[in-house]
């Protein structure tokens, strides 16, 4: 199955704690929570319903925006490495939790491989995430 989400890639943050009546409640920030929910809402309405309970591996490539400061001429037209913040691991973490709500995985822990690159968008390319996700073969 490959997923091509035309959104731009939000990491994975850690949870905030605040204190309410005397309690400790962590919660994500809402940038995070609207980015789960939308994308969810665009896998479950766009894509063929298959969920995997199977040992999968999945492909990551995200693709994040290009900086202003790469639009000079001089610049490189076609896709960049990225190799600065936001961190790799928490690009997939939050996928992998997008997968398991929007149901495509039953449990994220049926992943037994990740293959992730992380790019700056090419001149005039939208950011965006391509998922390719293959079942363990029975060899």
């Amino acid at each position: 199955m490959v997923l091509l989400l035309p959104f731009s890639p939000v990491p994975c943050p850690r949870p905030k704690i605040t204190m309410r009546n005397g309690f400790a409640t962590a919660y994500y920030p809402s940038k995070y929570k609207d980015f789960k929910k939308n994308v969810s809402k665009y896998i479950r309405t766009n894509f063929t319903y298959i969920k995997y309970d199977v040992p999968v591996k999945i492909t990551y490539t995200f693709i994040l925006p290009r900086p202003k400061y790469l639009q000079r001429k001089k610049d490189s037209s076609n896709r960049i490495e990225h190799a600065k913040k936001p961190d790799l691991d928490n690009l997939i973490k939050s996928i992998n939790d997008i997968l398991e709500d929007s149901e495509v995985l039953s449990n994220d822990s049926i992943v037994y491989s990740i293959d992730a690159i992380k790019y700056i968008a090419a001149k005039g390319e939208d950011p965006s995430i391509l998922i390719t996700i293959e079942e363990k073969s029975n060899e």
